[in-house]
């Protein structure tokens, strides 16, 4: 039996590997078919950007921005259409308005983070998943997304000839998921001496 990993929760994004983007395991809104709860704006949106209807979703978000600035899950809502958008940046700034306006759960941090990631900014992107774990310090998807970083940070390593560097941040990624099979086939990849 096959088991969902952590990531199956929260958006999944990379620049070198376009991954499809998830919502968070606990949506931060109701889905369409949970009858007892009132389609709002929101909820509208969340369905839509599901469907894959970005442009839609973007403009209910942002009718509701409009009256509800202070809305935290709106602007949360916001950056994960700005993301599978592949605007990251602007995921960035939505993500980070979202956190300052509310009381953030991991998974923005999360979220957050991987879009950091995937606008290049591998050094937020860490921050931002020890901020998760800070939060939950056995966030098994904080983690995995450590790993995952730490692995785009090794490669760049390799690249650039610094195998000694390369070498330590695949077992740094090892250390935060020891499932990582991409931390473990760049340690495989490097020549005997350096691994």
């Amino acid at each position: 039996m096959s088991h969902p990993h952590p990531t199956d929760k929260y958006i999944v994004s990379r620049k070198k590997t376009k991954r499809k983007i998830k919502v968070p395991r606990k949506p931060l809104f109701p889905s369409r078919s949970d009858a007892a709860l009132p389609l709002t704006p929101l909820t509208e949106a969340l369905g839509m950007m599901q469907a894959g209807e970005l442009d839609m979703a973007m403009e209910l978000v942002d009718q509701h921005i409009a009256a509800n600035a202070d809305d935290p899950f709106a602007h949360h809502l916001k950056g994960l259409i700005l993301h599978r958008l592949e605007r990251y940046a602007q995921a960035v700034a939505m993500f980070a308005r979202s956190i300052e306006l509310g009381d953030p759960q991991p998974a923005w941090y999360i979220n957050l983070g991987i879009s950091q990631r995937s606008d290049g900014d591998c050094g937020a992107a860490l921050a931002s998943f020890h901020s998760a774990l800070q939060h939950d310090p056995d966030n098994e998807p904080a983690h995995f997304q450590l790993a995952v970083t730490y692995c785009d940070i090794a490669e760049n390593h390799r690249e650039q000839g610094n195998l000694q560097k390369a070498k330590a941040a695949y077992e740094t990624a090892i250390q935060h998921d020891n499932e990582c099979e991409e931390a473990h086939e760049g340690l495989s990849q490097l020549p005997n001496d350096q691994a």
